[in-house]
């Protein structure tokens, strides 16, 4: 054992010996050896670090941890995939409250929560058409009030029609359709055609105003600039099972849909996006770019352009202010812009809009703090009625009447478009939207087909039934003029006069079971797990769960649900790999030669100790630990520097550059943790490659005869 202890310790001196000798040699492969172990370091910690926080971002806002879906489906689920609005052929699950079933069973699965994933736009009216809304409300409600301001807001716009109309005129030469269009503005700023909008509840008078809101409606409208289509994208669910199991899901602005009721929450990136009325959207831009990222209005071209076209946008303003508060806010902007008395709101609205580095900050602050609660800030706002309409499977257009309540978010990804884009409607209107009939709908269509005398005709009797003479389907039909089929007549009319309004209150006021919202259809549910850290093991138990219930469906992660974007972090981690292998095959090639290079210059101190009885063991040995010694401090380095770099990052965070990365890293910033596994796969891999590309070498200097060592001397 002594002999052993002494033989070690010899060795150990003999190659601390060679790598002081040999110092060039040593700090090449050793500064490899360091970047190599410093890179698997920080490189494993960031992919860890952003592999956590992209399974946070998906799990906690959409997809859990797992996902069930048809195994007849046609495609993969891809939940944030897709992202051209297309619908994905992934067949239904038929009934719900049987998968619910089934998953009872399974002790590690917390909640099963519906999801059915749909696309459909809205058509975003512009400010006539917000102003006729109000005014036909008004007339509905009979509130004088509210019929007073909106028609004051209608003949400011008429004010502005025909302002624009006539600089119209003095550029073009055809002029007879503007001037006609002039006449129709010029009727209604007229005092007589507003002189019929009363609280009046005769029928004639109410005859009266529905003559002048259709002129507005038919003529008027259609003079000011076209709305736009929204383009949306939503998930039907269980609202408040939905709420209860992704716990980083909040709501922003208004309130979550009452409890087993129909509405729709607005994804609140999407309401800041696409939603923000139009300056206010430009405004917060150039305040971002300036403000908070440091760049310069006097110093950018593009800054500079984006300024004058925000500042030439005066007139939606303008446009959108009642009378009162036009007034209002004249008199606030000569005093904030230390105006004259007699400056007129679009030059003042106008002046206000061009900022530069010193005022853009106040004057945003400002226009939210005053303009702000005088416009329609949003299209889409909370309390607000939208319709959303959709293509259903069937091929039919479905149009549903939702009340905004409120918009949402999900923590830590509040400026990503990826997870708050996507907006939520409860189970119900989704399977409406889809395409399946409700019950009262069915027994609607049965009570037609009573009334008319429709048979079930089975596919063999269809000729029969088409083409024969005696039992055919198609009986002589009678044309009733009695008084039964004109009241009948009558009262179908009344049905098809049936308000949209009244329509849309019946949906609000619907308040369903949760048996309704179970029993049905979905097309894919997000299970929610008690202990996520196996995920293969919970896939096995949740799909023998599902055999053993007989239901067709499969599960999968949340990975391969979220298509492209679970994969970002597979494709990182690749690419990784591949760097650090040509790396580590660099660094073998020159730790190789190095040594081989050293061996040939202590050809003759190696045949020495040969000759004085060293063997080939020994001397295996020796050029192995100088490797392992080299390769531990070398190592050991580079893995403290990379761990004092992660420290480092994780104090003070990494920021996140684009949506796309704060998606990644489950927030506005990264903050990267080191494991001991981090550092054991570096210092282990540099080691392993050290040994390596050493045997070789090794293997060339156990060859060395003694007698070469006298040739040298010699």
């Amino acid at each position: 054992m002594k002999d052993l202890l002494a033989t070690w310790k010899v060795l150990v001196i003999i190659s601390m010996r060679n790598l002081r000798s040999h110092r060039v040699k040593t700090l090449i492969v050793g500064f490899i050896m360091f970047f190599g172990t410093f890179l698997v370091v920080v490189g494993t910690s960031l992919l860890d670090s952003v592999e956590a926080g992209m399974t946070r971002s998906i799990t906690s806002s959409l997809a859990g941890h797992l996902q069930i879906y048809s195994s007849e489906a046609k495609d993969k689920l891809a939940l944030f995939g897709g992202l051209a609005f297309d619908n994905q052929d992934i067949d239904t699950i038929r009934d719900f409250s049987a998968l619910k079933a089934a998953m009872a069973d399974v002790p590690n699965v917390k909640a099963v929560v519906p999801l059915g994933i749909g696309v459909g736009t809205g058509l975003m009216g512009n400010q006539t058409d917000a102003a006729l809304n109000d005014l036909r409300l008004a007339v509905r409600t009979r509130d004088a009030e509210g019929l007073q301001r909106a028609i004051d807001q209608v003949r400011q716009i008429a004010v502005s029609l025909e302002l624009e109309m006539k600089n119209r005129l003095a550029v073009i030469e055809t002029t007879d359709a503007i001037k006609l269009e002039l006449e129709l503005v010029a009727r209604i700023q007229n005092d007589a055609f507003w002189s019929v909008f009363t609280t009046d509840d005769e029928p004639e008078a109410v005859a009266r105003m529905l003559e002048q809101l259709e002129f507005l409606d038919t003529e008027i409208a259609p003079l000011t600039a076209d709305g736009r289509m929204l383009f949306m994208r939503f998930f039907g669910t269980d609202l408040d099972l939905f709420a209860e199991s992704f716990e980083s899901f909040y709501i922003v602005r208004g309130e979550r849909v009452p409890e087993r009721q129909r509405g729709i929450l607005i994804g609140d990136r999407t309401a800041e996006r696409y939603l923000k009325h139009r300056v206010a959207r430009e405004f917060d831009a150039l305040h971002k770019q300036v403000v908070q990222e440091g760049r310069k209005i006097a110093d950018s071209k593009v800054l500079q352009s984006q300024v004058q076209h925000m500042a030439r946008q005066y007139n939606v303003i303008v446009l959108d202010l009642s009378p009162t508060n036009t007034v209002a806010l004249t008199e606030k902007l000569r005093a904030y812009l230390d105006a004259e008395q007699g400056a007129l709101l679009p030059q003042l609205v106008q002046s206000f809009l061009e900022v530069d580095d010193t005022t853009i900050a106040s004057r945003h602050a400002w226009f939210y703090a005053t303009v702000g609660p005088m416009i329609k800030l949003y299209a889409m706002d909370v309390g607000d009625t939208v319709t959303v309409r959709t293509m259903t499977q069937g091929g039919f257009m479905r149009a549903i009447n939702l009340k905004v309540y409120g918009t949402f978010h999900f923590r830590g990804l509040e400026t990503s478009d990826i997870a708050g884009t996507g907006n939520l409607v409860d189970m119900l209107t989704f399977r409406e939207l889809y395409g399946v009939m409700t019950q009262d709908q069915i027994d609607e269509l049965q009570d037609i087909r009573q009334a008319v005398g429709v048979e079930d005709i089975a596919h063999d009797d269809i000729e029969d039934a088409l083409f024969g003479s005696s039992d055919s389907l198609v009986a002589a039909a009678v044309v009733d003029d009695s008084d039964e089929a004109d009241s009948a007549s009558n009262d179908n009319d009344n049905a098809v006069l049936l308000s949209r309004d009244a329509r849309t209150a019946e949906l609000e006021s619907e308040v369903f079971t949760q048996e309704q919202i179970d029993h049905g259809i979905a097309l894919n549910a997000a299970v929610v797990l008690h202990d996520a850290s196996d995920l293969q093991a919970s896939v096995r138990q949740v799909q023998a769960a599902l055999d053993a219930a007989s239901l067709k469906l499969q599960v999968v992660t949340w990975q391969s649900a979220s298509g492209i974007v679970g994969q970002f972090i597979t494709v990182i981690r690749l690419v990784l790999y591949i760097a650090i292998s040509i790396i580590f095959l660099i660094a073998l090639v020159i730790i190789n030669n190095a040594m081989v290079m050293a061996t040939i210059e202590r050809t003759g101190e190696i045949g020495t100790m040969r000759a004085i009885g060293g063997q080939r063991s020994f001397i295996m040995t020796m050029f192995l630990i100088e490797t392992l010694v080299l390769g531990a401090i070398s190592g050991g380095l580079g893995a403290l520097v990379g761990t004092l770099t992660i420290l480092v990052c994780g104090h003070f965070g990494i920021a996140a550059s684009s949506d796309v990365l704060v998606f990644l890293f489950s927030g506005p910033r990264l903050y990267p943790e080191v494991g001991l596994h981090n550092i054991a796969i570096a210092v282990g891999a540099i080691l392993a490659i050290s040994v390596l590309s050493t045997l070789y070498p090794a293997r060339v200097a156990t060859r060395i005869q003694p007698v070469t060592a006298m040739r040298t001397t010699e």
